[in-house]
Order: C-alpha cells, then sequence, then structure tokens
C-alpha cells in the first residue's frame, strides 16, 4: 500500500511540475495582465516578490484561511499568465495542523481534491471558484501554495 501510495505521489508532483513548467514557458510569450479580479476578492497587483518573512502575505485572498499552525519563514509570489500564486514556507508546524487546517478549509467551503497523511508527513490539495490550496508537509517544513485564477482552483 505504501508503495502505491509513492507511486501515485510522485505522479501527481510530477504532473505539478510539468503544468507550472508549461505555465512558465507559455509566460514568457504572453503579457501578464495588470489585475486580476473575481467576484469575491480584491484585484491583486501583479508585482511577483520573495520575502524572508514571519508573516502571512497581505496581498493573499481574502478567501484562503491562514496557516496559524506554525512560524512562516520565507513568501514567495509568482504569476503566470493569469494565475497568482504565493509559495508560504512555514516550520515549527503543530502535530495537529493537518486535522486543523483541513477543518479550516471545509468550514469555507473548499473542496477536498486530495488530502492524506503517512508516516513522513501529508498533503492537502483543495479548490473553491479559481481559488486553490495544495499543502506538502515532510521532514519538518510545510510548503503551502495558494492559487488565485485557476477555473477550479486546482
Amino acid at each position: 500500500m505504501k508503495k502505491i501510495l509513492s507511486v501515485i505521489i510522485a505522479i501527481l508532483l510530477i504532473a505539478v511540475i510539468c503544468i507550472a513548467s508549461v505555465m512558465f514557458m507559455i509566460s514568457l510569450i504572453t503579457p501578464v495582465k495588470d489585475t486580476i479580479t473575481t467576484d469575491n476578492i480584491e484585484p491583486v497587483s501583479n508585482e511577483e516578490y520573495s520575502h524572508i518573512t514571519s508573516l502571512w502575505p497581505e496581498d493573499a485572498p481574502a478567501g484562503i484561511p491562514r496557516f496559524t499552525y506554525g512560524t512562516i519563514t520565507q513568501v514567495d509570489k509568482i504569476i503566470e499568465m493569469d494565475v497568482i500564486s504565493w509559495k508560504i514556507t512555514i516550520v515549527d508546524v503543530l502535530d495537529d495542523a493537518y486535522s486543523r487546517y483541513k477543518a479550516d478549509l471545509s468550514a469555507l467551503g473548499f473542496m477536498d481534491v486530495v488530502s492524506y497523511e503517512t508516516e513522513d508527513g501529508w498533503t492537502i490539495a483543495n479548490g473553491k471558484d479559481d481559488l486553490g490550496v495544495i499543502a506538502f508537509f515532510n521532514d519538518g517544513v510545510l510548503s503551502l501554495t495558494v492559487t488565485l485564477g485557476y477555473d477550479d482552483g486546482l
């Protein structure tokens, strides 16, 4: 069962990397819009950045629950075509963070696409409208990616 789960995780990661690579290549030839708007959040600027910080990104969509179960160490904002992503690196993650953040997402109406725990960590992928949340926790570090702009969030 662990081998099957490992293979599924590897396939999902390869798919995400391939999609990101294609989107990046397309972004090189496609101009980025000045702002992206949706019905439920404020416009977001097209300024990319990378910050060593302990703060949740102020310009992240308001519809995403803040992850408050660890310490933020870095935030990177990336824009590819019409999709804006915030990659948030978090350490000192609480033991019950998986169940608590899943509950936070569910309370805001996010659809659970993938979520599972293993001996080494856990993964959550949820979407709602054009918002997406993907969280990978492994080796004591959480990589939380928030996206705005995909049709189904993910």
